[in-house]
């Protein structure tokens, strides 16, 4: 079976297919926007979230992944860097959550030791803590592995 695995955002959206056979990544992506102006309304951004889902489905469709495994937003708290207009994650994961089939939601708290460890040692050049990962090479992706580590951990 083939498993996406999502950072979501409106601006970058990291996903990454796993194959849970052979316990490898097979392909990654990380997926772009601009905004129209300095605060873009509901409509440009629903534009930009309906777009970003529509990549993610495309990826899963052309990987074969059967199933999403992807970043919540729930208990993210606080003035959080890169979260200024705190609605618009949550928009695009309510789209993700109604337009693909099968959605495991993770907790971003609940990957966070994994990912201050793991997205170090990825960052610092280190690979093979799962096969494929030297296509882990921007933070959405590390943070796509994190989660990939993380749901694993939990089957």
């Amino acid at each position: 079976m083939r498993v996406a695995v999502c950072d979501p955002g409106i601006a970058d959206t990291g996903v990454i297919a796993y194959d849970t056979a052979s316990r490898a990544i097979v392909d990654a992506a990380t997926f772009r926007t601009s905004a129209s102006g300095p605060r873009p309304g509901f409509e440009a951004t629903l534009a930009r979230a309906s777009g970003q889902v529509d990549r993610v489905l495309e990826f899963m469709r052309d990987n074969g992944c059967e199933m999403l495994v992807a970043e919540g937003y729930e208990d993210i708290q606080g003035p959080q860097r890169g979260a200024k207009h705190r609605w618009t994650t949550p928009l695009m994961l309510g789209i993700l959550s109604e337009r693909c089939g099968s959605v495991v939601w993770q907790s971003p708290v609940m990957v966070m030791t994994s990912y201050r460890d793991h997205k170090a040692a990825w960052k610092a050049g280190f690979h093979n803590i799962v096969e494929g990962d030297e296509m882990l090479t921007n933070d959405h992706l590390r943070s796509c592995g994190c989660h990939l580590l993380a749901w694993e951990s939990s089957r």
